[in-house]
C-alpha cells in the first residue's frame, strides 16, 4: 500500500472554494489506485472535508480560523513525526519546515498564476510568491490546471517543462445533481463568484448598463459578498439599481440559476482554468466570455467570445434579443462538457504518482 499525504492548509482556509473541492473530488477516486490517503484537516469549517471531528466544529468565536490553522499544524507535525509517506500533496503553498525537511517525493499543484501577474491587487503577494515559487522548485513534479497555468510556471518561475503536468479539472455539477428552484429575476444574465480586480466585473457592467436598462435584463451574481457600497453608488449612477442582485445559492440552487439564465458571462482578465464555465456547460447555459487567459483552451467553441470592452455591447445585445444565436453554441457545450470528469483527473494524478514511486 502507497502511502499520500495531503496537509491542512486549504481546509483550515477555506469554508467553500474551488482549490478545497478540487482535493474533497480527488479524495473520492484516489483510493482505488492503491493508495492510503492520511489527512490533518480535523479542526475545519470546511463544507466538503469529511474527515472532521463534528464536536470540535461547532463552536464560533474570535480568532477561529487562526486556531484552526495551529490546531491542524500540530496535527501535521505529529502525523509526520509517526509516519512516512512516499507522496506529500501540500494542498496550498506555505510549506512547513517539517513538510521541507521530509524525504517523501513531494508533488504540488498550481492553480494560477494571479498573484504574480497582478500583484497589486493582493497584499500578501510577495510572500505567497516567494512561497509558490519555492515549493514548486523543491516539489518532483508540479501539477497545473491547464496549458496557461504550465506556460506561466515556465515563463515566471522557470520551471522545466518536463517537471511540469497538465491536469484539468472538472464540474461538480452535472446532469445528475439536483436542482432545487429558488426566488431568482425573470430574465437574468448570471454571474458567479468573486467580482474583484482583475474580475473585471465593473467593467463588464459599465460596458454593458446601456443594453441592460434598454432590455431590461437583470443582473445576477452568485456568491462574491454582499455589493459593497461603492458598488451601489455605481450601479445608482448607471440607473441599474433595480437590475443587480446577489444571492449566496446552495449548489442545488446554482444548477437551477443555471438552467434558467439568459446567459451566463465571465469577463475575467485571467484564470487558471475557470471552473464556473464547465459548470455552465453541463447545463447548456449560454456563455459569454472575454478572449484571454486560459478561457479559449477550456471552453474552446462551446463559447461565445469578446475580445475587448468596446465590442462587448454589440455581441451582448444580440445574444440577449436573438434566441438561435444565444442557443447556437448548446451541442458543442454538451461534447466539450463530456471531456472533464473528476474519474479522469483522479486518474491522471494517481499516475503521476506513480511515476514518482
Amino acid at each position: 500500500m502507497k502511502h499520500i499525504f495531503y496537509d491542512h492548509q486549504i481546509f483550515s482556509s477555506q469554508k467553500v472554494g474551488g482549490i478545497s473541492r478540487y482535493f474533497s473530488e480527488l479524495k473520492k477516486d484516489i483510493k482505488q489506485y492503491g493508495f492510503n490517503l492520511n489527512e490533518s484537516a480535523y479542526y475545519t469549517d470546511n463544507i466538503y472535508y469529511d474527515q472532521k471531528i463534528p464536536l470540535l466544529n461547532k463552536a464560533r468565536y474570535r480568532g477561529q480560523e487562526r486556531i484552526q490553522k495551529l490546531t491542524n499544524s500540530l496535527i501535521d507535525y505529529f502525523a509526520f513525526s509517526a509516519s512516512k509517506y512516499d507522496i506529500i500533496h501540500p494542498t496550498y503553498y506555505n510549506a512547513s519546515n517539517y513538510l521541507k525537511e521530509a524525504r517523501s517525493k513531494k508533488v504540488i499543484t498550481v492553480y494560477d498564476m494571479i498573484h504574480e501577474k497582478f500583484p497589486q491587487y493582493f497584499k500578501d503577494s510577495l510572500v505567497l510568491s516567494e512561497n509558490k515559487k519555492n515549493l514548486t522548485q523543491s516539489s518532483d513534479i508540479v501539477i497545473a490546471i491547464s496549458n496557461r497555468t504550465k506556460q506561466d510556471l515556465i515563463n515566471l518561475f522557470d520551471i522545466p517543462p518536463e517537471k511540469i503536468r497538465v491536469i484539468y479539472l472538472a464540474s461538480s455539477l452535472n446532469s445528475t445533481s439536483k436542482s432545487t428552484s429558488t426566488k431568482l429575476p425573470e430574465r437574468y444574465i448570471l454571474f458567479v463568484g468573486s467580482r474583484k480586480n482583475y474580475k473585471n466585473f465593473n467593467d463588464f457592467i459599465n460596458s454593458a448598463a446601456n443594453i441592460i436598462r434598454a432590455s431590461r435584463v437583470s443582473i445576477l451574481c452568485v456568491g462574491g459578498g454582499e455589493f459593497t457600497a461603492n458598488e451601489n453608488e455605481g450601479f445608482a449612477q448607471l440607473g441599474l439599481q433595480s437590475f443587480m442582485h446577489q444571492k449566496d445559492l446552495s449548489d442545488s440552487q446554482l444548477v437551477y440559476a443555471y438552467q434558467n439564465a439568459l446567459l451566463f458571462t465571465f469577463p475575467s482578465l485571467y484564470e487558471g482554468f475557470g471552473l464556473p464555465i464547465l459548470e455552465a456547460f453541463e447545463f447548456s447555459c449560454p456563455t459569454l466570455l472575454l478572449n484571454a487567459s486560459c478561457f479559449p483552451e477550456i471552453a474552446q467553441e462551446g463559447a461565445h467570445y469578446f475580445t475587448n470592452f468596446e465590442e462587448l455591447p454589440i455581441i451582448l445585445e444580440r445574444l440577449i434579443n436573438d434566441d438561435k444565436f444565444r442557443k447556437s453554441k448548446s451541442h458543442l457545450q454538451q461534447l466539450r462538457a463530456k471531456d472533464f470528469s473528476w474519474k479522469e483527473t483522479a486518474k491522471q494524478t494517481a499516475t503521476t504518482y506513480n511515476g514518482l514511486i
